[in-house]
């Protein structure tokens, strides 16, 4: 009997995904209507982020409101952008559902251990209705960042104000156990083929 051993690369792991930020319902409401409104956290291990998850509260009935997110690194005092996500429209004329609301991430990005982030949410101005997300004081070593503007691009750094020992209903899902690029760990196989 003769065998071959073949040893397989390239195979990716099967690293279970992981969340930082807050999954908790906070009890307070902060208008984010024309403010780009984060939550600041830090990732347990490296990564590729994935999505980000916020809880919106739509008070009103009329209008139809426009609601994106965003990754902001927060190293070096300079909040500047990481990566995006697309936008999701609520008529609340129709049914605007007040709700933990996703969205994908455009490129996925490498994020960091070592690295603070501000997760954010944006929502656009209605003259009828409002729009909120949940926040908590008394949340000791918890910051939320926020950053007046008119809804649309993203501005590519922020000049924030903040709001200290508040936590916000926000949290970003990652894959841990990526490189540096963001390219998922790789593991081997060995494969045994035999023959009479």
């Amino acid at each position: 009997m003769s065998c071959l051993c073949l040893l397989l690369m390239g195979v990716p792991s099967d690293a279970p995904a992981a969340i930082f930020g807050n999954t908790n319902l906070q009890t307070s409401t902060l208008n984010t209507e024309n403010q780009i409104t984060g939550g600041r956290f830090t990732p347990s291990s490296n990564g590729t982020a994935d999505s980000i998850t916020v809880y919106v509260d739509f008070l009103g009935a009329y209008d139809i409101f426009k609601v994106r997110c965003a990754l902001y690194n927060c190293n070096g005092g300079t909040r500047t952008l990481v990566d995006t996500t697309g936008e999701q429209q609520f008529n609340c004329a129709t049914a605007c559902a007040d709700g933990w609301k996703s969205f994908a991430l455009i490129n996925h990005p490498s994020i960091s251990s070592t690295a603070t982030y501000d997760i954010c949410a944006w929502v656009n101005y209605s003259a009828v209705d409002n729009a909120a997300v949940r926040i908590n004081s008394g949340q000791s070593g918890n910051y939320v960042d926020y950053q007046s503007g008119t809804y649309g691009v993203w501005p590519g750094t922020l000049a924030i104000s903040t709001l200290t020992n508040y936590r916000m209903s926000i949290y970003s899902t990652y894959t841990p156990g990526t490189t540096a690029a963001g390219r998922p760990r790789r593991r081997a196989m060995v494969h045994y083929e035999c023959s009479p």
